[in-house]
């Protein structure tokens, strides 16, 4: 996730306290990459809703420990 790096790297750069989100596309697969990339703060929506949703958020959670 380039642009999330890239996002934080300027945060960090200028001493900014700045949420970087992602919204879209986030499921158990992409919210651990998103995190290593600098997001702090994920959109969820589908992942949770296309499925049953105390499962999926479960995966979700089980996929950022």
């Amino acid at each position: 996730m380039p642009k999330v790096q890239e996002a934080r790297q300027m945060v960090e750069t200028r001493g900014l306290n700045i949420d970087i989100g992602v919204d879209g596309g986030i499921n158990e697969k992409t919210a651990p990459l998103a995190v290593k990339a600098g997001a702090n703060v994920l959109t969820i929506g589908f992942a949770i809703y296309g499925r049953e949703p105390k499962l999926s958020i479960q995966k979700l959670k089980d996929s950022l420990r």
